[in-house]
């Protein structure tokens, strides 16, 4: 016990240390190449505008860990598709030997970790699903929203994962339509590393820009794991109410950030909060009854005073209007959690 409690209270230091010292951990210098990059719109409301479609690509890395990256079609051209049609925007993928299913997903289906069979397109038609995979990325789907199941030849991990976990959401069946393909097309790299249909070069950020993206984008899989242990284990209606809304508003969030930094020049994987944060989870998934409340609670606390510490310096001191402004409507909804989590900590009665 006295182990456990010495890893959590280290972790939480981590997160406090973190809140004070963002300016001297943003402020190092960093390095980029200007690649070419896909175009950053989305399918425009006239015809007038080169459209683009974006989808969720699942991928599998040099290691065998299977990844999700937001990527987008973007070689549209303005062509009849028969003799007699008006033009309109196609972008041909030249796919031979596909195989088209029709998938139906009833309500609380759950596939357990595994591969997709073939690469293959999955266009959700009605209903939502999500996708979770090896990195700790979870998605949620539904129609219009498409993804690219690449993630074969994953290894398996010392979780037991291998290639991604997927299930419905809501308490409506997922109906999929599913374009399987005999062959990979991005050749097991994430789409930004294939994708050279433009010229365009997205927006490059700076140190400070860079250091609140990948930080933010690292809080929400570990908001969304530690909410679901506390929506199970925690102790009083108040802590599960409290992890439900961590996990809805954190996956909201990330969703509206990913909607910026698509248009943004690639940024690398977090590092600096990372350990931290699977401490804390860890220990979660071994306490049980009010030892697992305190720490889940003093751990939000840690993590909420942080995180706030990070989206008043991104203010402060950011670049990019669009990350800017981004943080300015979120900061009062972070400043809201961090004080239902210190009413939380009042509540409870150290063991």
């Amino acid at each position: 016990m006295q182990r456990r409690t010495y890893r959590l209270v280290t972790a939480g230091a981590a997160l406090a240390l973190a809140a004070v010292v963002i300016a001297e951990v943003v402020n190092s210098p960093r390095s980029r190449a200007e690649t070419p990059e896909a175009s950053t719109r989305t399918v425009p409301a006239t015809g007038k505008d080169k459209p683009s479609v974006s989808y969720w690509h699942v991928w599998t890395d040099e290691k065998g860990v299977s990844h999700q990256n937001r990527c987008e079609m973007s070689a549209f051209k303005l062509q009849s598709i028969s003799e007699g049609a008006a033009p309109s925007w196609i972008d041909k993928q030249n796919t031979p030997g596909a195989t088209v299913l029709m998938v139906v997903q009833p309500v609380g289906w759950v596939g357990e970790w595994h591969e997709n069979p073939k690469p293959q397109w999955i266009i959700p038609l009605s209903g939502r699903w999500f996708v979770e995979t090896m990195d700790g990325k979870r998605v949620e789907m539904g129609p219009g929203e498409v993804s690219f199941g690449g993630d074969q030849n994953t290894k398996l991990d010392a979780q037991g994962r291998k290639g991604h976990r997927s299930g419905t959401v809501g308490n409506q069946p997922s109906v999929n339509m599913i374009v399987q393909l005999e062959k990979d097309p991005f050749a097991g790299k994430p789409c930004s590393a294939q994708d050279s249909t433009t010229n365009t070069t997205k927006t490059p950020l700076g140190s400070v820009d860079t250091y609140f993206v990948t930080q933010t984008s690292l809080g929400t899989p570990f908001q969304t794991d530690a909410g679901r242990f506390a929506q199970k284990s925690g102790g009083t209606q108040a802590i599960r109410s409290y992890a439900e809304l961590m996990v809805s508003s954190h996956i909201e969030v990330n969703d509206a950030l990913e909607a910026i930094t698509k248009q943004k020049a690639p940024v690398p994987p977090p590092t600096l909060l990372k350990a931290a944060y699977g401490t804390i989870i860890s220990t979660l998934e071994t306490e049980k009854g009010p030892r697992f409340d305190l720490e889940y609670v003093r751990g939000q606390v840690a993590y909420q005073k942080a995180n706030a510490a990070l989206y008043q310096y991104e203010i402060d001191n950011g670049t990019d209007p669009d990350l800017k402004a981004f943080a300015q409507q979120t900061l009062p909804k972070i400043q809201d959690h961090l004080e239902r989590a210190v009413k939380l900590e009042r509540e409870l009665k150290t063991p």
